[in-house]
């Protein structure tokens, strides 16, 4: 899809020339040329006719699709730029598979579709993100990713709660705690008894951070960059700053909140931020230099693992078929197990004179125990020509028997008719 974007409509041709954008055509007499409105190139300085612009992105958008997928899972494609700005056409393939008895995945009759666009858990500028767009361009390390509730068992309610996910040498706990709020107590400010719960959401909201902005001094204002959206976070120490202030639901086994001016490290199993520590850090030094040298590419310095999205402790190094995940507290059952299927799925590039063969293994997975769900995806990608257009078709998954074949031959009319399914044919 082209953008065209409406720019200067100057009668002077030097400035059409520069502006590189929509321009129209003018006359001696400065009345524009009837049917000569378009776009002008400034490096060729040739001007180009709306209608050939239009048939140029037609022929752009029919090439480079996927043109078969012989899996049952989605796929899609892309174009993005590294920071050198060579472009690439990367595929991404999203599956989803229903967890039946003790933790077997079978692909699901109906696929959840693709995240376009990161997804909240509410207002995008204070809450943490639920879902994070499918759509990273590379992901060198394997992301593990947990969305759900804490579930007390058989229902009762409980105040305090321990949750965690093992798997892959990863093992995480947590202690979930009901509501509590700091309240003035015979020795100061201290916490109130937790309120009974039987479901908790483990997001980030619910986590140690958050942000203080009640001081009159902007220079004691601020928020924890770990967990911007979480809770319990305090620079003010006026007793109205903190009194009937919420605690963190989640925390850390070995690292609760004892007071006020404690700083705990959050904990959390959904996506990270992508403006949060540590994971900010990769995305490199966006000053003056990159500006004047590298804008608008990605600076030098730019980490492919900033698109990683899962904390630090939920990344792997790679993934087998068969790894067992195992979820405690996290569903009505009590434990949740799942056990990753092979993901191995080929794809080819077909370009005008070549292709290139590629093959996606799973570099994110997303445990729901809550809907015994489990969803992986992959991504590969090519390197692009110059001209786009040289990249004809993209095949998921192998080919059928029929495409290797050409057209299918029969022997008469009445075979033709049979093999159709239009009914038998008349003897």
């Amino acid at each position: 899809m082209a953008v065209l974007l409406l720019a200067s409509w100057s009668k002077s041709r030097a400035k059409r020339r520069a502006s590189g954008m929509l321009s129209l055509q003018y006359n001696n007499a400065g009345v524009p040329r009837k049917g000569r409105c378009g776009l002008v190139s400034p490096r060729h300085r040739v001007f180009m006719p709306f209608r050939t612009v239009a048939r140029l992105c037609a022929r752009a958008t029919s090439t480079m699709q996927i043109t078969s997928n012989t899996t049952p899972f989605l796929a899609e494609r892309f174009v993005s730029t590294d920071k050198s700005g060579q472009k690439h056409c990367v595929v991404v393939v999203r599956a989803t598979f229903d967890v039946i008895d003790q933790g077997r995945c079978v692909p699901a009759s109906e696929q959840v579709p693709f995240v376009y666009c990161d997804q909240h858990h509410g207002d995008p500028g204070t809450t943490s993100v639920r879902f994070e767009t499918d759509f990273a361009p590379v992901k060198p390390r394997v992301d593990v990713l947990v969305h759900a509730l804490a579930v007390s068992p058989k229902g009762e309610p409980v105040s305090r709660l321990q949750v965690g996910f093992a798997g892959a040498g990863i093992h995480k706990h947590a202690v979930v705690s009901g509501d509590r709020v700091w309240t003035l107590g015979a020795t100061g400010i201290i916490a109130s008894p937790p309120s009974s719960f039987t479901s908790m959401p483990l997001s980030w909201d619910r986590a140690f951070g958050g942000s203080d902005q009640s001081h009159y001094d902007e220079t004691k204002r601020g928020s924890d960059l770990r967990n911007p959206s979480g809770v319990g976070f305090h620079l003010n120490d006026r007793d109205d700053n903190i009194l009937n202030t919420m605690l963190p639901n989640v925390e850390r086994h070995d690292d609760l909140m004892g007071a006020w001016t404690d700083k705990p490290q959050p904990i959390g199993f959904a996506p990270v931020g992508r403006g949060w520590h540590p994971r900010i850090g990769f995305a490199g030094t966006y000053d003056r230099h990159w500006f004047e040298t590298r804008r608008p590419f990605l600076p030098e310095n730019f980490d492919v693992r900033y698109f990683q999205a899962a904390p630090l402790d939920q990344q792997l190094d790679r993934l087998d078929a068969g790894t067992r995940f195992t979820c405690a507290n996290m569903s009505s059952g009590g434990a949740f197990v799942a056990q990753t299927p092979a993901f191995e799925i080929p794809i080819t590039f077909r370009f005008e004179s070549r292709q290139v063969q590629a093959l996606i293994n799973a570099d994110t997975v997303i445990l729901e125990p809550g809907c015994a769900r489990l969803t992986l995806l992959g991504r590969t990608s090519v390197p692009l020509p110059r001209k786009l257009a040289q990249l004809r078709e993209i095949q998921v998954g192998k080919r059928r028997y029929t495409d290797l074949h050409g057209k299918p031959h029969f022997a008469n009319l009445a075979d033709l008719v049979t093999s159709s399914g239009h009914g038998q044919a008349k003897t």
